[in-house]
């Protein structure tokens, strides 16, 4: 499974049986998509259990600046993510050479959660994706 928010393994499913992916961690259904999995007797497993990147504290005064810059993959769009979805995005020149950033404060830290970059060839499709790194606002 491949949600908004990050992959896990949906292990044993029926044949046929099809598992909503499009809900993420500010829905409210992380815990409903695992029970039906669970449901039809299937198992559910973390894919990267200690792997969820790591922490970035973003200070009140000071911030954050999260940057993805793409080398060595087919680039279409690039764009950053969060709980609250789709954060900056960008469609860099057909050489991949493009930074995407997004400035981001302690208190708009605390409801994305998150970041992690996402990077789509040019028919749309994901060339790659990375882990969420969490944004921890400083107290």
């Amino acid at each position: 499974m491949t949600s908004r928010d990050g992959r896990w393994l949906a292990l044993g499913l029926r044949p046929g049986q099809v598992v909503d992916w499009r809900y993420g961690a500010a829905d409210g259904a992380i815990d409903r998509r695992p029970a039906e999995v669970r449901g039809g007797g299937g198992l559910c497993v973390a894919e990267h259990p200690f792997g969820i990147g790591e922490a970035l504290t973003v200070g009140d005064e000071s911030g954050a600046v999260v940057r993805a810059e793409p080398q060595g993959v087919p680039v279409g769009t690039v764009s950053l993510h969060a709980a609250k979805g789709r954060v900056r995005g960008a469609a860099p020149p057909r050489t991949g050479a493009d930074t995407v950033e997004w400035r981001v404060g302690a208190a708009e830290a605390a409801q994305a959660l998150f970041a992690r970059a996402e990077v789509r060839d040019a028919e749309g499709a994901v060339a790659a994706l990375t882990n969420p790194v969490l944004l921890e606002p400083r107290r």
